[in-house]
C-alpha cells in the first residue's frame, strides 16, 4: 500500500528500532511489541515532537479502478471528507485525513498499492479492509454504487480506516460469526453511544452518534458504563482477537507516541477542536522511475557463472529498459563514494522512453565501473533530485535501488545521511523497490528496512544471478502486472512451460532470462487458439508483451541455439483490474528463531475470496540455498489455523518457523484459484458468488537477523617486537576508534607515520572505516634491524620479517563475519630493492594483479606468470610502486611482496 505524502514529515518510523538506530540513524518511537504499528513508516505529519501535541494527519492514496465521472469523483471526495470528520470526532481531535491523492482510472502500479480502492458498480463490492497490520499489503475496498447508496458514508469509511490503520477488529461479531454488541445492546438502548467498530450511529437503535469504546462495561449491569463501555462480556471479535483491549486501548497500543487515551469517557464533540478540510489532489498517472545502481568496489565480485556482480547488474538494468514501454519516464543514477556525475557516476535525467532515450539509458548502464565505498544515501538523494527536476511525483513514481553492501558514506555521518533521505522519500510518496546481492552480515536487514521505511518493496538477490528476474519483477509490478507462473531449468534441451492468463487481462508479459553470457536461446509463445508469437531480445534473454491477450493457457517453448547451456528462468505476468493476490510479510525482519508471518489477500471481482479447506502454497529459499515449503490458510486461530486471525475473512496467513539461519529468506507465494467463494467477513463465505479461474505467484523476501547485525570492521592487531625502529605509515581513511588497554595504546590516526620502538610489544586497534581493506598502506621498508617475529594485522595482516629475508606478506581473510576484504585492494610500497616480486595465491579462480607507478599513471614494465591459483608480477625498482588487487571470490587469499 503506497501512501502519498506532500507535507513536511518530522519523524520517521521504520521497523527494527535497534538496527536502524545503530546502522542508519533512523529515529524511532518507543513503539509496541514487534513494532506494531508505530514502528512502521507512518503517514503522519504535524507531529514535531513525541508525544504529539497536534492532530495526527494521515495522507491517503486513492485508486479509482474505472473512469469516474465528475459527479462520482465529487462523491468520493465527500466520502473522504465525511470520513475525516468522523475520524476526528472519535479520536477526540487527534487524527484527521490531510490529503487524498486520487488516481482516476488507475491501471498502473498505484492501482495495486493504494489505501482506498473504488471499483465500478459492475464489480459490486461491500465495504472491506484487508487487516493483519497496517501497511502489510492492505487497503480499503468498496464499489462506487455502495458509496453512492450510503446514508452516512463517512462512518463506513472511518470504520474501515480504523481497521486499516489501528488494526482494530469488529465489535458487532464474535470470532464464530455470531452477533455481538459494543457497548451491550441494553446500554445502547439506554442512550449510550455506539462504538464506531459496532454498527455506528446511523439509526435510532444504534445510538445518537459513534465513538470508540473505552474501558470495560460492568458484567453485572450491562447498562452501567461508568467505568467504560467496552464489551462487558468480552465476546466481541475485538476482545477475542486483541487481548480484551477496548478500541481506544487498541489505538494507543498501536501508536503510543501519537495518541493519548481519554482519562474517562471520550469527548462527544472532538474535545472542542475543529477538523481541517481535506486537500484533494488529482494525480497525474505518468510512470516515472529512477534506477539507482551500485558501482562500489565489491561489485567486481563473481558470485557464480562467469560474470561479475556489476555485469549482472548491467544485464538486469538493460532488461528493465527493454521491458519498459514507450513513454515510460526513466532516469539513471549510479553511486559508490558518492553519486556525483562530476566524479564519473551516471546521472541521466528523466525522459520519456523512445529510441533516442533507450540508447542513452543503455549507454549510461554500459558505462558503469567499479571502485570505492557505498553511499546509498547520496544515490537516493540524486534520484530524488532527478524526480523533482523531471516534473515531480506522480501516482506512479518509484525508485529501483540495487546494492551489494552496507551504507558507509559519507563518513562520518552516513547513518544520519541515509535516515534523512528516507524521510524525504516517505514525505514525497516515493517508494523504493530494493534488491540486494551478497552475503554481508546485516545486508538483508538494511535492504528490508529501506523498503519498509519508504512504503516500498524488497526482494533479495543473494546471488547476483537473480538480479535480472528481480528487475523484471520490479518493472512488471510497477506496471500493474502480477506473476502468473515461472519455471527454471537448463538450456541443454528444448523445454515447454505452460501458464494460464485469465479472462479480463489487459496485458500479459512473457520473459526468458538465462545466466551465462555466451548462451543463446529462442522463446516462442503459443496462444490458446494456436497462434504463434515471436519474441524480442533482451541482453541475456527474450520477451513478449501482448495487449488484451486471449484468455486461456499459453505455451512457452524454450530452445537452446548455442553451444553453451546454463540455467534459465522463464516467467509470465498479467495485468487485471478484477483479480489479484497481494502478499507481504508482517515484519520485514525478525530475530533468529522467530517465526515469519506471511499474509496473502486473494481478490476477485473487487471482493476478497476465501476457501474453508484449500490453502495457498509458499516455497522458501533459505540463506544457505536450501528450499522449504509452507502453507497459508484462512481457517482462523487454532492448531490447524496456522496463526490466522479470523476464519473466512479473506486474509490467508502462513507461519514459517525454520528461521535459525541469519540472512535473506526468499518466498514465492501463489496458487491456483477457481470457484472460490467471496468472503463477506462477518457472514462467512458467499457460495452464491464464486471466483473465475486465475493463477498468481508473488515473490517477496524477509530478513532474519539481530539488530546488532552490522558488519564488524577489521581489528588491527600488531604482534611482536621490533629489534630497532621501524616506520609504518597508514594513509587513506584508517582511523583509530578503540583501544584494548590504556598501556597498549597509541593514536595511530593522529600520529601517522608512527615509529614503533623496541619497547613496544603488542598493540590493538579497530579500523571502523576500512571497507574491503581498500585504504592505501605505505610500508616503508628502509628501516633496519627488524626483529624476526612478525608484525601482524589481523584480517589485513602485514608481516615484516628480518632483513636477511626481506619479505612483506599481506594476508586477507574475508570469510570472517561477512567481511568483503580483498575485492579491491591497493598497496603502496616504498622500497630500495632492485626488484619486487609480487604474487597472490587464491583458493579458487585466478586473481587479477595490476602494477602501476607511485602516481598511478603508466604501468611498470613487468614480467608475469600465472597458474590456476597464483599470479606473479616482477616489478623493477628501486621505486615507489602501487599494486591493485582484484580478488575474484569472497575467500581466503594471500598476497606476497618479496624484495630482491
Amino acid at each position: 500500500m503506497k501512501t502519498q505524502i506532500r507535507i513536511q514529515f518530522e519523524v520517521l518510523y521504520g521497523v527494527a528500532a535497534a538496527f536502524l538506530t545503530a546502522a542508519t540513524g533512523i529515529v524511532l518511537g518507543s513503539g509496541t511489541d514487534k513494532g506494531e504499528i508505530q514502528k512502521r513508516p507512518a503517514p503522519v505529519y504535524r507531529c514535531p515532537g513525541l508525544p504529539c501535541t497536534a492532530p495526527n494527519v494521515f495522507n491517503i492514496s486513492v485508486a479509482v479502478h474505472f473512469d469516474a465521472t465528475p459527479a462520482e469523483l465529487t462523491a468520493i471526495e465527500g466520502l473522504i471528507s465525511a470520513g475525516s470528520a468522523m475520524l476526528f470526532d472519535v479520536t477526540d481531535g487527534q487524527a484527521e485525513i490531510g490529503e487524498a491523492f486520487i488516481c482516476n482510472n488507475a491501471f498502473g502500479g498505484s492501482a495495486a498499492i493504494a489505501d482506498l480502492h473504488i471499483y465500478p458498480g459492475s464489480s459490486d463490492t461491500w465495504w472491506q479492509a484487508n487487516t493483519g497490520g497496517w501497511k502489510v499489503g492492505g487497503g480499503i475496498h468498496v464499489s462506487i454504487n455502495r458509496v453512492l447508496a450510503e446514508t452516512a458514508p463517512g462512518e463506513s469509511f472511518a470504520h474501515e480506516f480504523v481497521h486499516l490503520v489501528f488494526d482494530a477488529r469488529d465489535e458487532y461479531e464474535t470470532l464464530g460469526g455470531a452477533n455481538a454488541s459494543c457497548p451491550d445492546a441494553a446500554a445502547i438502548a439506554a442512550g449510550e453511544a455506539s462504538c464506531l467498530m459496532d454498527q455506528g450511529g446511523t439509526g435510532v437503535a444504534d445510538g445518537p452518534h459513534s465513538e470508540l469504546c473505552w474501558g470495560h462495561g460492568t458484567p453485572a449491569n450491562l447498562t452501567d458504563t461508568s467505568g467504560g463501555n467496552h464489551d462487558a462480556n468480552l465476546v466481541t471479535e475485538q476482545s477475542q482477537s486483541r487481548n480484551d483491549r477496548s478500541c481506544w486501548d487498541q489505538v494507543v497500543w498501536s501508536w503510543p507516541d501519537h495518541f493519548t487515551k481519554p482519562a474517562g469517557a471520550p469527548d462527544p464533540a472532538a474535545a472542542g477542536a475543529v477538523v481541517d478540510s481535506t486537500h484533494f489532489l488529482l494525480a497525474q498517472d505518468t510512470t516515472r522511475v529512477v534506477l539507482v545502481l551500485d558501482e562500489s568496489g565489491s561489485m567486481n565480485t563473481v558470485d557464480s557463472g562467469s560474470q561479475t556482480r556489476l555485469q549482472k547488474l548491467q544485464v538486469a538494468a538493460k532488461d528493465f529498459v527493454a521491458l519498459a514501454e514507450d513513454g515510460t519516464e526513466l532516469g539513471i543514477v549510479s553511486y559508490s563514494d558518492d553519486a556525483d556525475p562530476a566524479h564519473g557516476h551516471a546521472g541521466l535525467a528523466i525522459a520519456g522512453l523512445n529510441a533516442t532515450h533507450r540508447a542513452n539509458c543503455t549507454s549510461a548502464i554500459d558505462g558503469l565501473g567499479t571502485g570505492g565505498w557505498t553511499s546509498i544515501g547520496d544515490g537516493l538523494r540524486r534520484a530524488r533530485n532527478l524526480i523533482i527536476s523531471g516534473g515531480g511525483v506522480t501516482a506512479n513514481t518509484y525508485i529501483v535501488l540495487m546494492t551489494d553492501g552496507l551504507n558507509n558514506r559519507p563518513s562520518p555521518g552516513y547513518a544520519a545521511d541515509l535516515s534523512g533521505i528516507l524521510a524525504d522519500l516517505l514525505t514525497d510518496g516515493v517508494p523504493v523497490y530494493v534488491t540486494c546481492t551478497g552475503g554481508d552480515l546485516g545486508l538483508a536487514s538494511q535492504c528490508s528496512e529501506i523498503a519498509t521505511a519508504t512504503g516500498g518493496f524488497y526482494v533479495d538477490s543473494a546471488d547476483s544471478a537473480d538480479l535480472p528476474q528481480a528487475f523484471a519483477d520490479f518493472h512488471e509490478k510497477i506496471s500493474g502486472r502480477q506473476g502468473v507462473g515461472s519455471a527454471t531449468g537448463e538450456l541443454f534441451r528444448p523445454t515447454v512451460d505452460k501458464v494460464f492468463v485469465e479472462e479480463g487481462s489487459q496485458s500479459a508479459t512473457f520473459a526468458l532470462m538465462w545466466n551465462e553470457q555466451s548462451a543463446e536461446a529462442d522463446l516462442t509463445i503459443i496462444g490458446p487458439g494456436g497462434s504463434s508469437f515471436g519474441t524480442l531480445p533482451m541482453p541475456q534473454g527474450r520477451y513478449l508483451r501482448l495487449k488484451s491477450p486471449e484468455p486461456g493457457e499459453y505455451i512457452m517453448m524454450i530452445t537452446n541455439r548455442g553451444k553453451v547451456s546454463g540455467t534459465y528462468v522463464a516467467r509470465a505476468w498479467t495485468g487485471n483490474q478484477t483479480v489479484s493476490v497481494i502478499a507481504a510479510p508482517r515484519h520485514q525482519r525478525v530475530l533468529p528463531g522467530e517465526p515469519v508471518y506471511v499474509y496473502a489477500y486473494p481478490r476477485s471481482l473487487g471482493g476478497a475470496i476465501t476457501h474453508p479447506t484449500n490453502s495457498i502454497v509458499g516455497t522458501v529459499r533459505l540463506p544457505n540455498g536450501q528450499r522449504d515449503v509452507f502453507e497459508l490458510h484462512d481457517r482462523g486461530p487454532g492448531a490447524l489455523g496456522g496463526g490466522d486471525d479470523r476464519a473466512g475473512d479473506g486474509t490467508f496467513t502462513g507461519v514459517y518457523t525454520n528461521t535459525s539461519l541469519k540472512g535473506p529468506y526468499q518466498f514465492l507465494v501463489g496458487g491456483k484459484f477457481g470457484q472460490w467463494p467471496e468472503s463477506t467477513d462477518k457472514d462467512g463465505p458467499n457460495l452464491g458468488r464464486l471466483s473465475p479461474r486465475f493463477e498468481r505467484e508473488v515473490r517477496l523476501s524477509a530478513a532474519v537477523g539481530d539488530p546488532s547485525d552490522v558488519v564488524q570492521q577489521p581489528t588491527i592487531v600488531l604482534i611482536g617486537r621490533a629489534g630497532s625502529n621501524v616506520v609504518i605509515t597508514f594513509t587513506g581513511t584508517l582511523q583509530y576508534t578503540e583501544k584494548i588497554t590504556a598501556a597498549d595504546w597509541f593514536p595511530l590516526s593522529s600520529a601517522s607515520p608512527h615509529t614503533v620502538v623496541p619497547a613496544e610489544a603488542t598493540r590493538f586497534y579497530r579500523a571502523m572505516e576500512w571497507e574491503t581493506c581498500g585504504c592505501d598502506i605505505d610500508f616503508q621498508t628502509y628501516a633496519v634491524g627488524l626483529h624476526p617475529n612478525p608484525w601482524q594485522i589481523s584480517n589485513c595482516e602485514f608481516h615484516q620479517s628480518h632483513p636477511a629475508s626481506p619479505t612483506i606478506e599481506i594476508a586477507i581473510q574475508n570469510a570472517i563475519q561477512g567481511l568483503r576484504c580483498g575485492q579491491v585492494l591497493e598497496v603502496t610500497l616504498a622500497h630500495r630493492a632492485s626488484t619486487v616480486e609480487v604474487s597472490l595465491l587464491a583458493l579458487a579462480e585466478p586473481p587479477i594483479l595490476t602494477p602501476f607507478d607511485g602516481a598511478g599513471a603508466a604501468l611498470h614494465p613487468v614480467t608475469a606468470s600465472t597458474s590456476q591459483q597464483v599470479q606473479t608480477l616482477v616489478i623493477p625498482g628501486p621505486d615507489i610502486s602501487r599494486v591493485r588487487v582484484d580478488s575474484p571470490q569472497n575467500e581466503v587469499w594471500m598476497l606476497h611482496f618479496h624484495c630482491q
